[in-house]
């Protein structure tokens, strides 16, 4: 995962290989989980107890 963040540190963008760009707010409590070497934000904030 390559993870870049702003100046300031608000705003993070997750690079997924040959997929999507994701941007979030750290303090927002949206995390980032990993299946099958994919990122996804956890916008439930399950910590991962998602179905695909």
């Amino acid at each position: 995962m390559e993870k870049k963040s702003s100046k300031d540190g608000k705003f993070v963008v997750v690079e997924n290989k040959n997929g999507p760009a994701l941007g979030f707010c750290p303090d927002s409590g949206v995390e980032i989980l990993e299946r099958d070497g994919c990122y996804f934000k956890d916008l439930a904030k399950t910590g991962g107890a998602f179905a695909l």
